[in-house]
């Protein structure tokens, strides 16, 4: 089936299948080729659409553009759900904007304008998922009785892209939770570039050399400390430093009493320097701090729920690191600095957040709403 052959998925080819099934009916022309037509899974509407469009279209992947469709390979599917209607939008291609930089500094070469394409059709996907769910537009469930009409919620939809690369997908997601929808994030992801796990990285940083400013700098500003305001704590305490006097030094000498409680919390992570990995994350994540707070419940209001399964990851990679390796934190960190470890969140189950994945990695999932950018 060329259609259930995307990416060659498991070695799938479909030309060799065609190949063969010319060279049998070279042989014996009286071959009994079986129709499944009945789909139990898509509405009638769904099913016309993507019959018009596989029966205009050459057989197999390498086929010429214009190459004409085989007789026996022409599908008119059924619809199980007949009474049960759908719909099928074709938006129009989202135009290229030439407009003036208004921003004060220039931005990165490789960084998204507003105004691009890619960026316009992600901010109309939020908009359009956004109007969706307020104006409580129905769909068709199955609630295990049956069949029921009944409003949209966010679990239902489904983003496919088709790849996690070239700035669409980041862009969705990112305009997705702009609009204050639920969004489950990547459906996979390099630990190493998750802002949640560098967070727990800079502390492990910290503790082995204070001296380093930037990562101190990163910490303050953070979830586990959380000065945000620049010119109150991070400019005060930054400038006007004497040559060899480190940000660090000047946390400890602070009467600003915010500080002061950040030092103390720093300093627990100097006195714990010595531990293993996954001890030192232990006690940074479970121990609840001075404001009652564990590193977890900070983690998950500064970055929110799509931050835990990639710290979790990250505290699964210390307990194998500390049965294998000397208990350093230092070595630790050399580990995740120079390894590539990525990590397959399960987006199979739906819990309640709108679900932005790939087409490949998306094979075998449903959802009453596809969206296909």
């Amino acid at each position: 089936d060329e259609k259930q052959s995307i990416y060659s998925f498991q070695g799938a080819d479909p030309s060799q299948l065609l190949k063969q099934y010319h060279q049998f009916q070279s042989r014996n022309a009286d071959l009994l080729k079986e129709s499944m037509e009945m789909s139990f899974r898509s509405g009638p509407e769904i099913l016309e659409y993507v019959d018009a469009v596989w029966n205009e279209a050459p057989p197999i992947a390498n086929a010429p553009a214009d190459a004409p469709s085989e007789a026996g390979n022409l599908v008119q599917h059924v619809s199980w759900r007949s009474d049960q209607h759908g719909s099928v939008e074709l938006w129009p291609i989202a135009p290229r904007k030439e407009e003036e930089d208004e921003d004060a500094w220039a931005r990165p070469v490789n960084a998204m304008r507003s105004s691009s394409p890619k960026a316009q059709l992600a901010a109309s996907i939020a908009k359009s998922v956004r109007s969706m769910i307020d104006a409580g537009e129905s769909i068709w469930a199955d609630e295990g009785d049956g069949w029921v009409r009944r409003a949209v919620r966010p679990e239902d939809i489904l983003i496919l892209v088709r790849g996690r690369t070239g700035g669409l997908f980041d862009a969705i997601i990112g305009e997705l939770k702009a609009k204050g929808l639920p969004v489950a994030g990547a459906d996979r992801l390099k630990l190493g570039d998750h802002i949640g796990v560098q967070d727990c990285l800079n502390l492990m940083r910290f503790a082995a050399l204070p001296e380093r400013d930037l990562t101190l700098a990163e910490i303050l500003r953070g979830p586990f400390v959380g000065l945000v305001d620049d010119d109150r704590y991070l400019f005060e305490l930054a400038s006007g430093r004497k040559r060899g006097e480190t940000l660090w030094q000047r946390v400890q000498a602070s009467a600003d009493p915010n500080v002061q409680v950040a030092a103390a919390f720093l300093q627990g992570l100097i006195d714990r320097k010595g531990e293993p990995p996954f001890d030192f994350l232990s006690a940074v994540l479970d121990v609840p701090m001075t404001d009652e707070q564990t590193g977890w419940e900070k983690l998950n209001a500064r970055l929110g729920h799509p931050a835990r399964d990639p710290v979790e990851a990250l505290v699964a990679e210390a307990i194998a690191f500390d049965s294998t390796e000397p208990a350093s934190l230092q070595c630790f960190i050399a580990r995740m600095e120079a390894g590539d470890v990525e990590i397959k969140r399960d987006l199979a189950a739906p819990e309640s957040e709108i679900r932005v994945m790939t087409v490949h990695g998306a094979k075998g999932l449903q959802a009453p709403i596809v969206i296909l950018p």
